[in-house]
Parts: structure tokens; sequence; C-alpha cells
């Protein structure tokens, strides 16, 4: 399938600010957007923006980024990628139902990832670890115990 890449060198903005950059150009559409920390013109450091998005999305993905953040311009490109089918599924623990994202290859369960969120909540409510109710969620997936949602 194709998607858009769109990047931006960022040297002068505060860290701090990131993850809320992030959070809201997942929340507008990107599929996936991450941060790379560089080195940038004249040796000073500073981070890759880099986020990948729907050719639909591009417009708001991009007012996001550049209302979000210190650049003053975008790099933009079509890319070719390859995905696994994702299903998303709820597998029983002591503590609560986890949403577990299953990826297939060909038919054949590939990943499977019980979503940290859904682990976190149960987790606090139940007053244990979040890795106690990620294993045990894990533990229930790849035995492919799962129920409906």
């Amino acid at each position: 399938e194709s998607i858009m890449v769109i990047e931006a060198n960022i040297d002068d903005m505060n860290p701090e600010l990131f993850p809320s950059l992030v959070s809201d150009l997942l929340e507008n559409g990107a599929c996936d957007a991450f941060i790379t920390p560089i080195l940038g013109k004249k040796g000073r450091p500073a981070h890759l923006i880099t986020v990948l998005v729907d050719h639909e999305l591009v417009s708001v993905v991009s007012d996001t980024l550049l209302l979000g953040s210190s650049t003053l311009g975008l790099r933009m490109r079509r890319e070719e990628r390859i995905t696994l089918k994702r299903e998303w599924h709820f597998v029983e623990t002591a503590w609560g139902k986890i949403k577990v994202k299953v990826a297939r290859h060909k038919g054949t369960i590939n990943t499977t990832a019980p979503e940290h969120d859904s682990c976190e909540t149960v987790a606090r409510k139940a007053g244990v670890t979040i890795r106690e109710v990620y294993e045990a969620a894990y533990a229930a997936a790849i035995k492919g115990e799962f129920i409906d949602g």
C-alpha cells in the first residue's frame, strides 16, 4: 500500500512539548508518528519528527505539525509499505478483560500483543503491576483464548 511520509527537523523547540505533539498528530489521523534524536546544522542537537499518513489526511496532519511545532517547513514523500492484517480481540485475566492486537500473515497468526492502555487501566483498578496483567494477557493470547468483546 502507498503511504505518505512527512518529516521535519527541529532544533529549537522545548522537548517537553514533543509527547503532546505526537498525540495531536495521531489524533488528527496520522498512522504513526515518532521522534528521533539527530545532530543538526552547526552540530546542534536536534530531533527528526517522522509522520506516516494516508494521502487523504496529508493536509490535516501537515497543519497539525506546522502549528504544533517550531518547524519552518516539511518534507514529504510517497512510500510503499507492506503491513500485516490486524484484528482486535479480548482475553480474560484474573483482573479483567484485556484488548489484544493480533496480526496475521497469510492467514496465520504472526504476532499477538496486549494493548498497553488496556493493561494499565485494569492493573491500576486491581492494584497490581502492569507487567502482571500484560504477561497474563499475553499468555492467554498465545494460547488463543480469545473471548467476545
